[in-house]
Formats: structure tokens, sequence, C-alpha cells
């Protein structure tokens, strides 16, 4: 695998195979910017209670993700931590349509165009905060989905206020590290493999970047390695 820049962890991480397996909030687009992607083609205003795709509420995905969440998470290094993950004031619900476009913008018509699909959109609030205190963040998140029980949502680990380093668990010595969390609020039978008591539940991931070469012969590669699961 190899990579130039972080966001080229979206397809390290297989979350840029296909437009619905990234996250549809990030800059109103799935998949990377350099490439071909879905981007937001309409916005559409709802009431709370309004049914957007796939019969969704904007008060579903409240429901589902809002309030107080506690659990635990377990560092690679098999030490453990309290986790409170808080979702709340939730305003702008919307409706969202989206079509795959080519990297100038041109709406282009492929199998993976369908999936692009609808979504029902609402802003909010998002604390992540462990008891160790490594990780102490509050962001503006957009909780997004167009499958009924389930709220992915994916980012970036940067600019953080807690002590968090990727470096620190790295597998090997890096030029450069970054890490990303990779969430899902859900429902008790929104996944096979059961669902953690908190609601939420998913994976802190590293990639380490490594250059060999110069030149026209020089590499960059990539190493994808685990952080923590919750």
């Amino acid at each position: 695998m190899r990579a130039t820049s972080p966001a080229l962890i979206l397809s390290v991480l297989s979350l840029a195979g296909g437009c619905a397996a990234t996250n549809p909030a990030d800059g109103g687009q799935f998949g990377e910017e350099s490439g071909a992607h879905c981007e937001v083609d309409t916005s559409t205003p709802l009431a709370m209670d309004e049914a957007g795709t796939e019969g969704i509420t904007p008060q579903d995905l409240v429901d589902l993700a809002g309030g107080t969440h506690s659990g635990s998470l377990s560092w690679v290094d098999g030490s453990s931590t309290g986790l409170t993950v808080t979702v709340s004031d939730p305003s702008n619900a919307r409706a969202l349509t989206y079509v795959y476009v080519d990297d100038s913008g041109a709406e282009i018509s492929t199998e993976m165009a369908m999936d692009c699909g609808p979504t029902v959109a609402v802003d909010a609030n998002l604390a992540f905060a462990t008891d160790d205190r490594v990780l102490a963040e509050s962001w503006a998140v957009a909780l997004e989905t167009g499958t009924p029980g389930t709220i992915p949502l994916y980012r970036s680990l940067e600019d953080l206020a807690g002590t968090f380093d990727p470096a620190d668990y790295a597998d090997a010595s890096y030029e450069a590290t970054w890490a990303y969390l990779d969430a899902t609020f859900a429902d008790s039978g929104a996944s096979d493999s059961g669902v953690a008591d908190s609601g939420v539940h998913g994976t802190i991931t590293g990639q380490g970047q490594q250059s060999s070469g110069s030149g026209a012969d020089g590499t960059v590669s990539a190493t994808v390695y685990p952080i923590a699961t919750f």
C-alpha cells in the first residue's frame, strides 16, 4: 500500500472502495478529494419527525446517537480505560442526495454511482473522552445515514485537546503518523457480532509513512496499525 497524504488512509482502510463506505459528512463528499467521489446534489430541510430515505427521520438519528454513552476503550498495549461519548445540540436536519462525479466535478455513470444513495443528516456536537484523558475531545459533526438503525462516523484525529499521539502506539519507527476514528452508533439488532452496551463501538487506527529512494525511483509507503477498540 502507498500513500502521500493522510487522505489516502480512506483507501488503505477500505473506506473508499465504494461511496457508501466512507463518511458522507466529511465535507459533503464520499471518497477521496482527488478522484471520483459522491458529491452532494441536493439538500432539503426536514422537520425532526419528517421521514426521508428508507423512512428515516432526523429524530431517529437523535434517538439512536443522542445523549451520553458510557463504555470502555481498550488500547493496543492491553490496557483499558473508561470512555464517555456524548452527542448533543442537534440542528440543521436535512435530506441529502448525491451524484457521482470525477475530479473535475463532471457527473459520471458507473456501477459505483449506485453507492451514492440518499441520506438523512443532522448536525450535532460530539464529545469523546477517555478517563485517562488521552482523548478529551469535542467536535462539531454531522450524523448521517441512509440505513435504518446505524450511523457511521469517521474522523481524522488531529489538533486534539488530549495527550494522544499516534506515534506512541506505532509498531515501528515512521517518518510521519496519523490516526483515524471509525465509529458506529447502532441499535441492538444492527450487528451480527453484537453491539457494545454503550450503543457506540468502533476502532482507532494509525497509519505510518515511510519513504525510500529519491527522484523517479523514490517510493512512499504506508502501513496501517491498530491503536484501540471500543
